[in-house]
């Protein structure tokens, strides 16, 4: 995970806590709250906002959906021995595009993944 940026998690990105052996045990999503006045973000952990040493956040993993194109294509080995092959684009229609330009046999046209960064 990402270290934990202030200015981040003001314009709303997701942020996670690990707080082991602190009193709360929490390890998981936050919801980011604002800054106290001794300048220590302020998160909802349980529904109770609390004030958390920065050291105990991170950012948390963005998710996002590709979609991923599955397909046979020749090894460089023999024109007959087909391997699996994948290519994962940003968007649907994209990857549905894409099956009309190759010729090698489609498997799996559009098949949604969600990933994290």
């Amino acid at each position: 995970m990402k270290p934990f940026d202030l200015e981040a998690a003001k314009r709303g990105e997701p942020v996670s806590m690990e707080a082991r052996h602190t009193g709360w045990d929490y390890i998981g999503p936050v919801h980011f709250v604002g800054v106290s006045s001794n300048d220590l973000p302020v998160v909802e952990v349980n529904g109770k906002a609390q004030r958390v040493a920065p050291e105990y956040l991170r950012m948390a993993p963005k998710k996002r959906t590709v979609y991923v194109q599955i397909f046979n294509k020749p090894t460089d080995m023999s024109e007959e021995t087909p391997s699996l092959k994948a290519i994962a684009f940003e968007n649907k229609g994209d990857a549905e595009d894409n099956v009309k330009e190759t010729s090698w046999p489609v498997l799996v046209a559009a098949l949604p993944v969600e990933i994290e960064e």
